[in-house]
């Protein structure tokens, strides 16, 4: 399905980086998949609403990018800072590019394997605190449209 090739493009995007200062082995979907420790992201989708047109399909995708980290974790001198640290680069760097992101997903046109699909440049919407007793919890919400 569409879903399952925008959220690989996003997950190739993010692991991608070179810009990363603060996540050990450019690692951290790896890492959650497989239950590891935080810090780490998790990919979901929240919503996909067709609103189809004559001539095509198109879909309102709403991608939720969680971003956990362990509030009172030993091994992280500053839990919250790594937080933002993550949030700034899952974000990007669009605005201070010239609306033009080297990083990040923010303004970030996905390329999709799906034959003649194509998306729109992602737009973050929102950004929702979830934090646990445990964790702290970000949440970026990203639209983006994809059509074929």
């Amino acid at each position: 399905m569409i879903q399952d090739d925008l959220l690989a493009a996003i997950h190739d995007r993010l692991l991608d980086g070179t810009d990363w200062q603060d996540l050990d082995n450019n690692d951290y979907v790896n890492r959650a998949l497989s239950n590891a420790h935080a810090p780490y992201i998790v990919l979901t989708i929240q919503s996909n609403t067709g609103n189809h047109h004559l001539d095509k399909d198109r879909f309102e995708v709403v991608v939720n990018v969680h971003v956990f980290v362990e509030a009172n974790s030993t091994s992280i001198a500053d839990p919250f800072e790594r937080l933002q640290s993550i949030k700034r680069y899952a974000y990007g760097n669009a605005v201070e590019n010239g609306g033009s992101p080297t990083y990040g997903l923010h303004r970030w046109k996905p390329t999709l394997d799906s034959a003649a699909w194509e998306a729109t440049s992602m737009v973050c919407v929102d950004e929702v605190n979830n934090d646990e007793e445990n964790y702290y919890h970000r949440t970026l919400v990203f639209r983006v449209n994809v059509s074929k």
